[in-house]
């Protein structure tokens, strides 16, 4: 998915570094989606694509 899509964060200010909201100086919520979203990614991470594809399936007909 990673590959695909680029980093994939719930908020903008989850994978920043830098101020991007106005209440991320004393947002406390940052802290519980940047947890949810490594929950996340260690659950898709877990995930093959021969789990989700069927065999025998062509996978360019998938994309169009």
């Amino acid at each position: 998915l990673r590959d695909i899509e680029g980093n994939v964060h719930l908020l903008e200010c989850v994978g920043s570094t830098q101020n991007v909201c106005v209440i991320q100086p004393g947002c406390r919520l940052r802290g519980v989606l940047a947890e949810a979203e490594r929950l996340q990614m260690d659950y898709l991470n877990s995930v093959k694509l021969s789990d989700v594809v069927r065999p025998g399936r062509n996978l360019v007909s998938l994309t169009t």
